[in-house]
Order: structure tokens, then C-alpha cells, then sequence
């Protein structure tokens, strides 16, 4: 039996203090995966020479990009496993305008993201945007100033929502014992205990009923977008599947920022 304990969507995650600097409402300027390249553009325009920079976490990378492709109508594989789909037409084309958003990155500074982990950059104030779990708002690196200008918004609908698993292993030599843990691991008040310090939303509605949460300003706000969440087919070879993709997707960020010409001009 599995018992999931946290699932948090990935997030566009910015200081605000740059969105009213460029004159963009915030509540606009993520709605749509159109809005967000528009929104780098006017960053751009505004003397931003980092507007984003896509994550270099292989994991990230992908769950960021499957809000551009279940949108645009494409998917990773079929339901049932035996085929790929994302190199159809439709997730081929949501790739592209999703690695395009490097090109609002100046040339000049594409030596400074080179090879940078692109969460340093961000934490330090180098770029506005990143896009991340709810853990980068209690990164200890983060500069002040970034910190208290942070904030946070879901991606455009839908989005990959994930967690982690509680497994009971049939040959478990404890089987009641580990029953009752994981029963005391995903109770309300467990989970309490957990969601606030690490910026982890909860599988369980009720926690994020609890006042504490709902006066946090990042848990409160992103708790009701949970329902806009999905994940990947819950198939046997997914995970030979994911890790392909995303060496391959890790290697496409690379070579599009190591060679801004290659693809698009400013």
C-alpha cells in the first residue's frame, strides 16, 4: 500500500518589486503560457537582461515543461505505456516555445547563466523569474531583499503535480507497526507540523483548512490551485521513459544557452 505525503506544483516564483518596476499586473502576467513570454519581453524592455532562467534541475525542467505541452494538447506517452508521444507535432511545438523563452536572456549575459545553477542566480536577485517547487521560499541562500519581494503564482492549467509515496512492503517483518507510522506520518497534525517549514502542500484538503496555513502567504495562495494539478500515466517503464527525456531535455537547455544563435536572435 502507498500512502503519498506531499504534492506541490511547480511554480513561477518572482520578486514583485520587478513586475510593478516593467508596470505588469501580477495577477495577469502568468494566466497564460503566451502571457509569461510576453511578460519576459517587457522585463526585457525594461533593462532586465536575466528575465528567467530555465531550471538546470533535470527533474524541474521537465514538470515545468508539461504545463506547455498538456496545453498545447500533447502528452509524454500513452496511457498505457507502450508508446511515446512526445515527439508528436503538438509536444514538439510546446517545447519550442517553451526552451524559446531563453531568447528574452541578453546575449551579453548568457556567459554569466552559463554553467550557474540557475537557483543561485535567482536567489541572489539575478534573474526574475524561476520556476520551482515551494521549498525555494525558505531557501537559506536567498538574499534578503529577494525574499521579502517574493512571490508566487501556479502555472497555466494544467500543471504537473507530484509527491512522494509511504510504502508497505508485502514481506515487511512489521507489518502492524508500519501501518500505525504511516498512519501517524499522514495524520492532520503530522502534516501540519511539516507543510509550513518546508513549503510543502499537503494530500489532505483539511490540513490546508487549518488557520495556520491559511494565514501563510504562499501555502494560502497556491492551496486552491492544487485542483488545476496532474501527473504522469502511472505506467511499469515510466521511469526508464523520464529519465531519457529529461537528459534529453537537460542537454537542449544547454546547448540552446551555450549557443543563443543557434535558434533565436534578439
Amino acid at each position: 500500500m502507498g500512502y503519498t505525503v506531499h504534492g506541490q506544483p511547480v511554480s513561477d516564483l518572482l520578486p514583485q518589486g520587478l513586475l510593478r518596476k516593467a508596470g505588469l499586473d501580477e495577477p495577469t502576467a502568468f494566466r497564460s503560457h503566451a502571457a509569461i513570454d510576453e511578460t519576459l519581453g517587457r522585463l526585457r524592455l525594461d533593462g532586465l537582461d536575466i528575465p528567467l532562467i530555465l531550471p538546470d534541475d533535470q527533474h524541474a525542467l521537465l514538470h515545468s515543461l508539461a504545463s506547455w505541452v498538456w496545453t498545447a494538447g500533447g502528452d509524454f506517452c500513452s496511457p498505457d505505456g507502450k508508446q511515446i508521444l512526445f515527439d508528436r507535432p503538438e509536444s514538439l511545438a510546446a517545447m519550442r516555445a517553451y526552451f524559446g523563452l531563453l531568447r528574452h536572456i541578453a546575449p551579453a549575459a548568457l556567459k554569466t547563466v552559463d554553467g550557474a545553477r540557475s537557483l543561485d542566480v535567482f536567489c541572489q536577485g539575478g534573474s526574475a523569474i524561476h520556476f520551482h517547487d515551494l521549498s525555494l521560499a525558505s531557501e537559506q541562500q536567498m538574499a534578503p531583499q529577494v525574499l521579502e519581494n517574493l512571490g508566487v503564482t501556479s502555472f497555466p492549467e494544467p500543471y504537473f503535480m507530484g509527491g512522494t509515496n509511504l510504502v508497505i512492503w508485502q514481506h515487511s517483518a512489521r507489518t502492524p507497526a508500519a501501518v500505525s507510522l504511516v498512519k501517524f506520518l499522514t495524520s492532520v497534525p503530522s502534516m501540519a507540523k511539516l507543510v509550513i517549514p518546508f513549503r510543502m502542500l499537503p494530500p489532505r484538503p483539511a490540513v490546508m483548512e487549518m488557520p495556520e496555513l491559511q494565514q501563510e502567504p504562499f501555502l494560502s495562495r497556491l492551496g486552491p490551485a492544487a485542483a488545476g494539478g496532474r501527473s504522469y500515466p502511472v505506467v511499469r517503464l515510466w521511469g526508464v521513459i523520464e529519465d531519457r527525456l529529461i537528459n534529453a531535455l537537460s542537454g537542449i537547455r544547454t546547448a540552446a544557452i551555450a549557443d543563443h544563435s543557434l535558434t533565436w536572435t534578439n
